[in-house]
């Protein structure tokens, strides 16, 4: 669970740009410089193939082994 910092260590009237890395200033510069490209990959992302996909490879990421969920991995070798 998350609380709220004390006041005195709040960093107050910071903006994201005083930690944003160069190389990540220019990039979006030259990203949002395309026109409609925001469109366009929201749109993107509208379609379901893009969940699917996400889906996919996040359940692709996921490794079942003996020493990760031994009751897990004796239950699937079991069937």
């Amino acid at each position: 669970m998350t609380t709220a910092l004390p006041e005195d260590q709040r960093l107050a009237n910071l903006s994201s740009k005083a930690y944003e890395h160069p190389a990540d200033r220019a990039a979006t510069a030259a990203l949002q410089s395309i026109p409609m490209l925001d469109v366009v990959v929201r749109k993107l992302i509208e379609f379901p193939y893009e969940r699917a996909l996400r889906q996919q490879f996040l359940a692709g990421s996921v490794n079942l082994a003996e020493r990760q969920l031994p009751q897990v991995w004796a239950d699937w070798n079991a069937v």
